[in-house]
């Protein structure tokens, strides 16, 4: 009778709390600034019944779902929320608001926590189906336990419901786990790319799974070719059957960049641009909610430097550069974005330069605001800038055969490295650790190349020690991930290309280029090296071939 009368306490005070239970809590306020979002009628395709008291709620949940799984958090965020005041007791509502807020310290952080204690609440009180309360579960576990535990749950379910597509989806995704040394997936990764074929061949028209498929296949280590014949056709469909929604254009950029298709990829990151510019100006939203905007611009600009107009890419660069940030919209996506990948842009674009000019105009872009606007109270991201700062300093000396200048510049740069990567544990609690990573990982990149660098200054034994380092900072450079092209817009095969070239290696110095022609075959630098060698080795018929080349990828669209 005593344990009857307490768990009879216990649902009351429960109640008592989801009735005291208020909307606005997980509503961030700058969405009450907006319109409610529009329903694509042609989105919510194999996507599970949502139980609701009010059909458009349910309508809302889907449509965030769709989002969700397509990579556009915020609009995601906007049809949960929307579902959430229509119905507040939708318990797939507050699961989607938690889902699309995942992520480090963000600026939505209280909602998050708003909307995952609201989602378990309404478990308790027994809310939801069981199919749902599975996928509260899986969420719970996310945020608890951390990536595999929630992809193990959501596992669970969709074997107990063998006909939902995202809960197997969402296993499939958070269970892969990569590639090795050598580009094979392992195993996670080859049940998920396995998983995700199996869907396909089920339904090769839901855009859920055509996009999780291209995503998942965009951060492999494939060549450009297989690229070209696996993915871009899947890339390309999506847009074919979605062609105004601009993630799908920013992701078929992406894909035909890996294919070495840059012309067309320019196209299509220009498309992407317009139709999130009018997205922005449809729904009132500004670039601190729309992320994408600044990854598009900043795919142009690499785009632009890849194809040799250098000119263009920096004005797009230090267009970028040049947007200011509201202080109290600092932990925004759209400003993390800003602050590490654009501001820090132009910099690494020049540094792929070849002229003390165009060195000093990667400085200028550093310097177009005052410091307050790197916020060095609230982001690591001003550590980053003034060592790539240095970085620009160093390429002049050496450009000038100032080899004492070029050493001490460098000893400043390592020293900013090591205090850079002592920073690891604070980065890994905010929001922008995975720009932090990528900032990192260029550093350990740049540090090899000077290296490299310092020691063909030198003579003798000392300076073969050059073919080394540059190896090392190409082993290093990572490759296009995250609808993010590499870091630096350059591959530094380049650099050990042109040193086997001065030594009159011409053999090695081609079997280098061979290689590096597999993962940038349209690449200005890459081709320029390939005409140098070609002209040395008297192939003139490929030698005229290679000059159309260029002139093709330098024409402007």
């Amino acid at each position: 009778m005593k344990v009857l009368v307490i768990s009879l306490v216990s649902c009351l005070l429960l109640q008592v709390m989801a009735d005291d239970f208020e909307v606005a809590t997980v509503i961030h306020p700058i969405l009450s600034n907006l319109k409610e979002p529009a329903i694509d009628p042609n989105f919510g395709k194999a996507m599970p019944a949502i139980s609701s008291s009010s059909d458009l709620a349910a309508l809302h949940v889907v449509q965030g779902m769709v989002r969700l799984a397509t990579s556009w958090d915020f609009e995601a965020y906007r049809h949960f929320c929307a579902a959430a005041a229509r119905d507040p007791d939708c318990l797939m509502a507050y699961w989607g608001i938690a889902m699309s807020l995942a992520g480090g310290q963000h600026e939505f952080f209280l909602q998050r926590e708003a909307a995952i204690g609201r989602m378990l609440d309404l478990v308790e009180l027994g809310k939801g189906v069981e199919l749902e309360r599975g996928y509260a579960e899986a969420a719970k576990k996310l945020f608890s336990e951390g990536v595999r535990a929630s992809g193990k749950t959501y596992e669970a379910v969709s074997k107990r419901f063998p006909r939902d597509v995202f809960s197997r989806l969402f296993s499939l995704f958070l269970l892969r786990d990569g590639y090795d040394t050598f580009g094979e997936p392992r195993l996670g990764q080859q049940k998920a790319l396995e998983g995700i074929r199996e869907l396909l061949a089920l339904d090769s028209e839901n855009v859920t799974v055509l996009s999780f498929w291209v995503g998942s296949q965009s951060e492999s280590l494939m060549t450009p070719q297989k690229v070209k014949e696996e993915v871009l056709p899947i890339a390309r469909k999506l847009v074919e059957l979605k062609p105004q929604y601009p993630p799908f254009r920013l992701m078929l950029a992406h894909v035909e960049a890996r294919c070495g298709e840059v012309s067309d990829a320019v196209r299509s990151c220009q498309k992407a641009i317009q139709l999130f510019e009018a997205y922005q100006e449809s729904e009132s939203v500004t670039f601190y909610d729309c992320e994408s905007l600044i990854r598009a611009r900043v795919y142009l600009s690499h785009l632009l430097a890849t194809k040799g107009l250098f000119t263009e890419a920096m004005e797009v660069a230090d267009d970028l550069a040049k947007m200011e940030i509201r202080a109290d919209r600092v932990f925004s996506k759209g400003a993390t974005m800003l602050l590490w990948e654009a501001r820090t842009l132009g910099a690494r674009i020049t540094l792929g330069a070849e002229s003390e000019e165009d060195f000093d105009r990667g400085l200028r872009n550093l310097d177009l605001l005052s410091k307050d606007q790197w916020f060095q109270e609230q982001s690591l991201v001003s550590e980053y800038r003034d060592s790539l700062g240095l970085c620009l300093g160093i390429r002049k000396a050496i450009l000038a055969q100032d080899r004492k200048a070029a050493n001490q510049l460098f000893e400043r740069l390592l020293v900013r490295a090591k205090g850079f990567e002592a920073r690891r544990n604070l980065a890994s609690k905010t929001s922008s650790y995975s720009h932090w990573l990528r900032a990192l990982n260029t550093m350990d990149v740049l540090v090899a190349e000077f290296k490299g660098a310092l020691a063909e200054m030198e003579v003798g034994a000392t300076r073969t020690t050059a073919i080394n380092w540059y190896q090392s900072a190409a082993d290093r450079q990572i490759r296009a991930e995250n609808l993010l092209p590499p870091s630096l817009p350059y591959p530094l095969e380049i650099r050990l290309g042109k040193f086997y070239l001065f030594e009159g290696k011409n053999v090695l110095a081609r079997n280098v280029l061979d290689r590096v022609k597999e993962r940038w075959p349209n690449h200005i630098g890459v081709l320029r090296l390939d005409h140098d060698l070609l002209k040395l080795e008297g192939r003139a018929h490929d030698l005229e071939e290679r000059e159309a080349q260029i002139r093709l990828l330098k024409a402007k669209d």
